[in-house]
């Protein structure tokens, strides 16, 4: 593509997308580096420790890394599970 004044410009390079980094491909679970890896399968998802605040949008939190106003403490639920993970009781 050239611009108003004949120079060429250069194909920009798509950014990352949010969605990559959020399912964890780039970064992952890191209860995983300090628990190491749960059962083989098994989301946080499903885990017993998954807690959320909700205000204006639910924000998932692991009662293992803390819970705080931060997007650091914020936990996706489809990473895989920490060797931490205890299995939801079916009776909540």
């Amino acid at each position: 593509m050239i611009d108003l004044f004949g120079q060429e410009i250069p194909d920009a390079t798509p950014k990352p997308n949010r969605s990559a980094w959020h399912s964890g491909t780039k970064h992952g679970n890191p209860c995983i580096k300090v628990f190491g890896p749960g059962p083989e399968g098994a989301k946080c998802k499903t885990c017993a420790l998954l807690r959320y605040v909700e205000y204006s949008k639910r924000y998932y939190k692991c009662a293992k890394r803390g819970v705080s106003s931060s997007v650091t403490t914020d936990h996706l639920i489809n990473w895989p599970a920490c060797g931490q993970y205890q299995a939801e009781n079916s009776t909540k």
